[in-house]
């Protein structure tokens, strides 16, 4: 996973229960939660949202999953987002599990082109070194989208 520096995003309130996410992003790597009693995959809590056990273990995760469900926002709600109008948002549901909102881009072929589709996950650097998920979409070898226009009626600005 890289650290790919584009623009300073807005970085997350990074507490007790998320720190060990964010300081593992901060490495390039990709972890979640999983309980020890009942195995529900999960993030950045200090008990189990299922059965209430405490301190969920910490693994690493593989980096892949695939878009629940995604947004392209064409309007800015902070000012620190004005000059991204047009980017997608998502939640990515995790191949362990987890289901993990993130930033996706602003590109054309950056945004999903469908719910499903398999994306692997990468972290920027936000405000204040925070490093934030973000989702690429994989694409099988010659099936890259073309440099311009939308993929499957995902309109520009």
């Amino acid at each position: 996973m890289d650290h790919t520096a584009v623009a300073p995003r807005l970085a997350p309130i990074v507490d007790e229960a998320a720190r060990p996410f964010f300081e593992a992003g901060a490495q390039g790597q990709l972890r979640y939660q999983l309980c020890a009693h009942c195995k529900t995959p999960q993030l950045g809590t200090l008990l189990c949202e299922q059965c209430l056990a405490p301190a969920p273990a910490w693994r690493d995760a593989s980096g892949r999953g695939r878009i629940h469900a995604f947004v392209v926002m064409h309007l800015a709600y902070h000012a620190a987002y004005r000059s991204e109008q047009g980017y997608a948002a998502a939640i990515v549901e995790l191949e362990e599990g987890p289901r993990l909102p993130v930033y996706i881009g602003r590109l054309p072929q950056e945004c999903p082109s469908h719910v499903g589709q398999e994306v692997s996950i990468d972290f920027e650097l936000g405000e204040g070194g925070v490093a934030i998920p973000v989702a690429r979409p994989v694409y099988d070898r010659g099936t890259e989208p073309a440099a311009k226009g939308f993929p499957s009626g995902v309109e520009g600005e």
